[in-house]
């Protein structure tokens, strides 16, 4: 489903003036041309044994992805003329489309954590 950005002011752009931004949902193409937004980096163990990791954001990728998906009429360009609070809001906008993706795949599971129950559940 597409996003719609509405920007903390109009700016101007060659295509005239613009207040928000449309993004479409990424595709196969997309997805296999720049990969992921961002990973999970392991950075050893800690004392009780657990795993430590970072997470590493792609700002160069997210990007790519905003440039790719912006709609008509607007352009490329046009996210050149952010500022920085309305391009913390596109780059969170392409990144929700990863986390409602990937929520929609998650096993349903019933609140004893028992994913065929909750299966045969939600078909009755």
């Amino acid at each position: 489903m597409a996003k719609t950005v509405e920007l903390s002011k109009s700016y101007t752009g060659a295509g005239g003036p613009f207040a928000s931004l449309s993004f479409r949902e990424p595709k196969w193409a997309d997805f296999i041309d720049l990969g992921e937004i961002e990973e999970w980096q392991p950075l050893g163990v800690n004392e009780d044994g657990t795993s430590k990791a970072v997470l590493i954001r792609h700002q160069d990728v997210l990007a790519q992805y905003a440039e790719r998906l912006v709609t008509a009429p607007r352009t490329a360009g046009d996210l050149q003329l952010l500022e920085l609070a309305d391009t913390l809001e596109v780059t969170a906008a392409i990144r929700d489309f990863f986390l409602t993706a990937r929520a929609s795949r998650q096993p349903q599971t019933g609140s004893s954590g028992d994913t065929e129950k909750a299966s045969q559940t939600s078909a009755n």
